[in-house]
C-alpha cells in the first residue's frame, strides 16, 4: 500500500503505511464491518530505530499471514485486521500523540508496540486512560509494572525479575571462574530497574558485585567509567542498548581491562563483532537466534522473512519475533472471546492462554509472561545458545 501522512497536532507529521485490509485505514471512531483496526507503532527512524524496525516487520508478517488465511471468525463472520504502521521517530511526545490519535481518531482497538520503554510508556498511559477501548501488546521493560494488574496491557517478553533469575543461573554454570562483577548501566528508568533487579541476583549466585556505576543516555566518553572499576574485576555487566554496549566494550579493550561481558540486552552482535579481542560476551535471547535457528519452524520463519523483505537476516532479526507469535495468540483470543469490540473480554481470553508458534508463547492466569528465555554466549566471535527452563 502507498504510505500516507497523518497529522498529529502541531508537532510533526508521521508517515503511515497501511497494510492488511485493502483500501487502508479510513477515518471514523468505529471499525468498519468485517475489520479490526490495529495500530502498529515503533521507532523506524532516529536513535531508537534499532529496536523498532525489526519488530514492525515481524508484526507485519503476522497480520498479513492471518489476513491471507481469512482473518478471524467471530459470530460466524470473518474479520480481517486493518493495520496502520506508525513511525514514532524515537520521540516519546510523538508516541503519546500517535496513540491518542489512533484510539480516539481512527478507532484503533489494538495497539502493538513500542519496543523501547521510552516510547511504550506514554502509549500505555493513553491506553489506560481510554478505559478499555484498546488493548496494548508491547515488548518494553516498562510494561512490567502494568502487566498482570487487570488492565488490557500485556508484555510480550519475559519480566525482568524472571529473566534475571534464568540468565544469571546460566552465567554461573558457564563462567565458574567469574567471582566479581562491575555493573555499568544507562541512568534512566529502565536502567534503574535493571540495577535494582540484577545485582542482587548476581550476589545470590555467588558473584560479588564490586562496583556499580551509571551514566546519562547521551554519554559518549566511557573511558572514565572503565577506569573507575576495580583493576581485577572478572566481568562487566553492561547495558542495555547496542550502541552503549559497543562503546563500553571498546573502552574496556583500549584500557586492557576485563574481557568478559554480560550484556543485559537481547542481541549478541556486539560480541560477535569484537571477535578475539574479548574472551566472552553474553546476551538474553527471548526468541530465536536468526543465524543459528534451533528448530525447523524458526528456520522456515527466517527464510520467509528474507523473502518478504528481500534482505538477509542478522542477529537483530531476532526482534522480528517479539510480536509475531503473540499476534497469532491475540487472534486466537479474539475468537475465544467471541467479540471484536470488547477488548476487556479479549484481554480476559489472553490471560491463561498459550500458542505453539515459531516460539511457544503465553501468559499466566494474571496475564504475566512466564516464557523461558535462552542465553547467547559468544566466544572467539562464535555464538552458542543455551536454553533455560521456566
Amino acid at each position: 500500500m502507498k504510505p500516507r501522512v497523518l497529522a498529529l497536532g502541531a508537532v510533526m507529521a508521521l508517515t503511515l503505511a497501511a497494510c492488511g485490509q485493502p483500501g487502508g485505514g479510513g477515518g471514523g471512531s468505529q471499525a468498519e464491518e468485517g475489520t479490526i483496526k490495529v495500530a502498529v507503532m515503533d521507532a523506524q527512524s532516529g536513535q531508537l530505530s534499532t529496536f523498532g524496525i525489526e519488530t514492525i516487520r515481524g508484526a507485519q508478517m503476522a497480520f498479513d499471514e492471518i489476513n491471507e488465511r481469512g482473518g478471524v471468525t467471530v459470530g460466524g463472520q470473518q474479520y480481517r485486521f486493518d493495520v496502520e504502521e506508525v513511525d514514532l521517530q524515537s520521540d516519546p511526545a510523538i508516541a503519546a500523540q500517535a496513540a491518542q490519535e489512533a484510539i480516539t481518531g481512527d478507532g484503533a482497538q489494538i495497539i502493538v508496540g513500542a519496543t523501547p520503554s521510552a516510547l511504550s510508556e506514554p502509549i500505555a498511559g493513553v491506553v489506560l486512560r481510554s478505559g478499555g477501548r484498546a488493548l496494548h501488546l508491547a515488548a518494553a521493560t516498562s510494561l512490567d509494572k502494568y502487566a498482570g494488574k487487570g488492565d488490557p496491557i500485556f508484555r510480550t517478553l519475559t519480566p525482568d525479575d524472571l529473566t534475571a533469575q534464568q540468565y544469571i543461573s546460566v552465567l554461573k554454570n558457564e563462567f565458574p571462574d567469574v567471582s566479581t562483577v562491575s555493573a555499568l548501566m544507562i541512568n534512566d528508568a529502565v536502567g534503574t530497574s535493571i540495577m535494582d533487579i540484577y545485582p542482587p541476583e548476581f550476589e545470590k549466585s555467588g558473584m560479588q558485585v564490586v562496583s556499580k556505576d551509571t551514566f546519562p543516555t547521551e554519554e559518549t566518553n566511557f573511558a572514565p567509567l572503565i577506569q573507575r572499576t576495580p583493576n581485577n574485576v572478572d566481568a562487566f555487566f553492561i547495558g542495555y542498548s547496542d550502541p552503549v554496549s559497543v562503546a563500553l566494550v571498546n573502552a574496556a579493550i583500549e584500557a586492557n581491562r576485563g574481557k568478559v561481558f554480560f550484556n543485559r540486552g537481547s542481541v549478541c552482535q556486539v560480541g560477535i563483532d569484537a571477535g578475539t579481542k574479548i574472551d566472552a560476551y553474553t546476551c538474553v535471547i527471548y526468541t530465536e537466534d536468526p543465524l543459528n535457528p534451533s528448530t525447523d519452524k524458526a528456520k522456515d520463519f527466517f527464510a520467509r522473512y528474507e523473502k518478504k523483505f528481500d534482505r538477509k537476516v542478522d542477529s537483530n532479526s531476532a526482534q522480528a519475533l517479539y510480536y509475531y507469535d503473540y499476534i497469532f495468540l491475540l487472534a486466537q483470543a479474539i475468537e475465544k472471546a467471541g467479540t471484536t469490540e470488547d477488548m476487556n473480554k479479549v484481554a480476559d481470553a489472553l490471560r491463561g492462554s498459550s500458542y505453539e508458534g515459531v516460539v511457544d508463547v503465553g501468559f499466566d492466569e494474571d496475564g504475566v509472561n512466564k516464557s523461558p528465555i535462552k542465553v547467547g554466549i559468544v566466544r572467539d566471535g562464535q555464538m552458542s545458545v543455551i536454553a533455560t527452563e521456566e
